[in-house]
């Protein structure tokens, strides 16, 4: 339903590197792997170029239609076809690696499913309460301490035998470089990148666009992962084709993605009282208007259906409306000396003003909605 947001430009290159380096961090076993590809695809008659890096970061359109090319040379149930699924293992080799980029990295924002919009998709820190370093580091046991970055087992222990008796940071034995970038952590307000791995949580999973089963070479591609919640990966699409070679403007990673743009809720009133007074949910129904080129989209994650379980926001929608005209709102803003913008996201919601759809769940539902009903334009 919503497109994901990559970094542009340098930032974009050093976070395709970033990604490469953390799926194949040991040199000798990224030359083993493309020794194994080169043997497969000559065994197939495979004769384009085609380099690992390529595989991993190129778009989700040159990744389809290579994928396709292969699969056109595999033969079904082939020794070849069973050596592609096994060198590029997902589920077995690289998951942990590749879940971890995506927990760490700080250039996607993953807040709500990209699929749907419903969920709440994250990533958060499994650490105790604690308002400031001094308390961390005189309170925290063992295992707590060891979440930061740069303290292992050796610094933790050291920490914990020297508080007993220590009444400053500064006597805890911990270096004056590390102390200085530790001062620098808000407890109050913790980001990812200060702490290990082991103290980073998902709360999301990630769906292959192009299935493994179906697409092995692109098993362990970038721009083949959509970050999104349980029910639209593991109930819904599954293992089903969202996408092919000539579809790929279905897939929420291409700069091609559409759906956002070409899709529309709106209110279906079965009444002209319905819309004057809206007493209940029953006077209206809400239907998703989408073009026959992404209809599929819809129906593979049942959208319309999922949506019309919450007529209760869209009925708050047109209530509020009915009791806020627009000349009413205007007033307000003159009388309160506030903006009729700010007005209006403090009675309909924030979230009809915001340019990122994805941050808040609901939030293209609630701007379509508010758009027919003349809040916004």
């Amino acid at each position: 339903m919503l497109p994901l947001k990559y970094p542009t430009g340098k930032q974009k290159a050093t976070f395709e590197k970033e990604y490469i380096s953390l799926v194949f961090n040991n040199e000798d076993r990224k030359q083993e792997f493309i020794i194994s590809l080169n043997k497969i695809l000559k065994k197939i008659g495979y004769t384009n170029n085609l380099t690992l890096d390529d595989i991993l970061t190129r778009n989700i359109e040159w990744l389809a239609e290579q994928s396709e090319n292969i699969n056109h040379l595999l033969e079904p149930g082939s020794v070849e076809e069973d050596e592609l699924k096994e060198l590029f293992n997902y589920s077995d080799r690289y998951q942990p690696k590749i879940a971890e980029f995506f927990s760490s990295q700080q250039q996607i924002k993953l807040r709500t499913c990209f699929y749907c919009n419903i969920d709440y998709i994250n990533t958060f820190i499994g650490l105790g309460n604690y308002v400031s370093l001094k308390d961390f580091l005189f309170t925290a046991d063992k295992s707590e301490l060891m979440k930061l970055n740069s303290i292992g087992d050796t610094k933790a222990s050291k920490v914990i035998d020297l508080r007993k008796k220590a009444t400053k940071v500064e006597d805890l034995g911990l270096s004056k470089n590390l102390l200085k970038r530790l001062w620098k952590i808000d407890f109050r307000n913790l980001e990812i990148k200060d702490f290990d791995q082991r103290a980073i949580f998902n709360h999301f999973t990630l769906d292959h666009i192009l299935s493994k089963a179906m697409h092995p070479l692109t098993s362990l591609s970038l721009y083949n992962f959509v970050p999104s919640c349980y029910a639209c990966n593991s109930k819904f699409k599954k293992e089903k084709p969202l996408i092919c070679k000539a579809t790929t403007h279905n897939s929420p990673t291409s700069e091609k993605f559409n759906y956002h743009i070409t899709s529309k809720f709106k209110y279906i009133f079965t009444s002209c009282k319905a819309i004057s007074n809206p007493a209940n949910d029953k006077g209206f129904s809400i239907e998703l208007e989408q073009s026959e080129e992404s209809e599929l989209y819809g129906v593979l994650f049942k959208l319309e259906q999922r949506y019309r379980e919450h007529t209760d926001i869209a009925l708050d929608l047109l209530e509020k409306r009915q009791k806020y005209s627009e000349s009413q709102l205007l007033e307000l803003s003159r009388k309160l000396n506030i903006p009729v913008d700010t007005i209006k996201a403090n009675i309909f919601g924030k979230e009809i003003f915001e340019e990122d759809d994805s941050r808040y769940s609901f939030s293209k539902y609630k701007k379509d909605l508010s758009k027919q009903l003349k809040v916004i334009e």
